[in-house]
């Protein structure tokens, strides 16, 4: 008599076995599992995009953002790009951005030469798509105490925040955009800054300038946030 043996290996259901299993909401995403299903998420676009004179030859763009999703994503590539009257190419920059979750968030690239014409229009564009993962902190440790704003004295413009970490762990790489809007809501300057680290329950100043003067002010909106180690 001849015996066979058949042997069977069982995997058990995980996040990468290329089947919708466990709690997942589609095929090896959502539920447990880190990758965010695409019908979770809802997309971003920019509230606005702008250009700045920084001297003759040389402006600065911001972004405005909002990411309603709780999630974030990391070294997201974009491309900025400014335009001549006729609709000639003038200048282009590419850079990556970590997108932090539940929140309004700036892009600012600098010093951007276009030395033979002046810029009419901007246009900004995700370069690829963007990868989801889930958010694990579960607070935003540094809180806005006080805003000093010094546009009219003596030296260029500046905006000071204070800021104050309200856990009892130093936090580090705290990304600040600054926004000045006019009388009429349209923003007229960016600048952008970071803090190294912050100890727990201390206090830091976030300062921004500027090199020229500009027009009235109404307000300054300031975006801040946590960057993880090695973003940008």
């Amino acid at each position: 008599m001849i015996l066979i043996a058949v042997v069977t290996w069982y995997e058990r259901p995980n996040c990468f076995d290329n089947m919708k299993n466990q709690d997942e909401f589609g095929v090896d995403c959502g539920g447990s599992c880190a990758k965010v299903c695409t019908n979770e998420i809802a997309q971003i676009s920019p509230d606005w995009v702008r250009f700045f004179e920084v001297k003759y030859g040389v402006y600065s763009v911001a972004v405005r953002a909002q990411n309603p999703n709780n999630l974030v994503a990391f070294s997201v590539p974009y491309r900025i790009k400014l335009y001549g009257s006729t609709g000639l190419l003038l200048g282009e920059r590419d850079g990556e951005v970590y997108i932090p979750p539940n929140q309004a968030f700036g892009i600012f690239e600098g010093a951007i030469s276009v030395p033979n014409d002046k810029p009419a229009r901007v246009t900004f564009e995700w370069r690829d798509k963007t990868n989801w993962v889930k958010n694990s902190a579960v607070n935003k440790p540094m809180v806005i105490k006080d805003v000093i704003r010094s546009f009219n004295g003596p030296g260029f413009p500046r905006v000071t925040a204070l800021m104050e970490n309200t856990s009892l762990q130093t936090v580090r790489n705290v990304r600040g955009v600054a926004i000045v809007y006019d009388l009429n809501g349209n923003a007229i300057a960016a600048s952008k800054t970071i803090i190294d680290k912050v100890a727990g329950g201390g206090k830091a100043e976030m300062v921004f300038s500027w090199p020229v003067y500009f027009g009235q002010e109404a307000r300054v909106e300031i975006l801040h946030w946590l960057l993880p180690m090695g973003e940008q």
